[in-house]
């Protein structure tokens, strides 16, 4: 009998069962639990033609809890300020970021869904959508995302993934303290932008009481983009509060008491912000 060599590398498959494709629905597709998954790239057509632009909502829920609640347009945001320019129709969701790449375990944010009971994705179409349609493709393995036992004598699973949120604030001109979003989980970024555009003048951020971020946009902007961190200009954010631009998650803002993320404007208008935590399991 002919041996069985066991696989250790990255698969890349069709997502099945994708439902509910049409104008005004939720395309839906439950994914196998029984894997580790680094990415799902999406393809999205409308009116025969490769586009997003008939996507109006991202959902992602482990065991039924919300893992990501973002637009499409922001997932693909996130890819273009990172470097990663994703071709007209495509929307893709990284677990395993290529940001993270120069890291020795760059895989350790994957989604290791072994043991879990449902993981679903749902995409909202706009009402307006001609004869939309949705396939996609998934890169998995099925591996475990393991450390080694404080002991040293074996090897522990364990769960980091990126969670994604967003908010939206009415912002006045002048100083906006926005004291009240989450810090039950540190923080990786947070994507700002404003509804005018080139509204934001000063971006600070305050854990504890004490001052981690303080900049212009144009200030922030030209540090980040040394590290290939692009916003501002044309990009799709503004500006941006990166806690450790070398994507390191253990590096991730942590808060006890406070979290204040000030956003000065120059003038009245909106403020969008898309941020990553990192539960440390499939919470909300």
């Amino acid at each position: 009998m002919a041996a069985i060599l066991n696989n250790t590398g990255r698969l890349i498959q069709q997502i099945p069962g994708i439902t509910g494709v049409n104008a005004g629905g939720i395309a839906l597709v439950n994914i196998p639990v029984n894997a580790r998954y680094h990415r799902l790239s999406f393809f999205a057509t409308h009116n025969g033609a490769a586009s997003t632009a008939k996507l109006t909502s991202l959902k992602m829920l482990v065991n039924g809890v919300n893992m990501r609640d973002i637009s499409p347009a922001n997932t693909i945001a996130i890819a273009r300020t990172n470097g990663v320019t994703p071709a007209a129709g495509v929307l893709p969701i990284y677990f395993t970021e290529p940001w993270r790449n120069e890291l020795a375990a760059n895989d350790s944010t994957s989604w290791d869904l072994a043991g879990q009971a449902t993981f679903s994705v749902q995409i909202g179409i706009d009402a307006t959508a001609t004869n939309p349609t949705l396939t996609g493709e998934m890169e998995f393995d099925y591996l475990r995302n393991v450390r080694t036992s404080d002991d040293g004598k074996s090897q522990v699973p364990f769960l980091q993934p990126v969670s994604m949120h967003q908010f939206q604030v009415n912002g006045a001109a002048g100083r906006n303290d926005i004291n009240y979003l989450p810090f039950d989980y540190p923080i990786t970024r947070y994507w700002i932008s404003s509804g005018l555009g080139n509204s934001i003048s000063l971006i600070e951020v305050y854990q504890d009481g004490n001052k981690i971020v303080e900049g212009t946009a144009a200030q922030l902007n030209e540090m980040y983009a040394q590290y290939g961190i692009l916003v501002g200009g044309a990009n799709p954010f503004e500006s941006a509060s990166v806690f450790d631009v070398d994507g390191r998650w253990w590096k991730a803002l942590k808060a006890a008491n406070s979290l204040n993320l000030r956003v000065t404007l120059s003038v009245a208008d909106t403020i969008n912000i898309v941020a990553e935590y990192l539960p440390g399991a499939y919470q909300s």
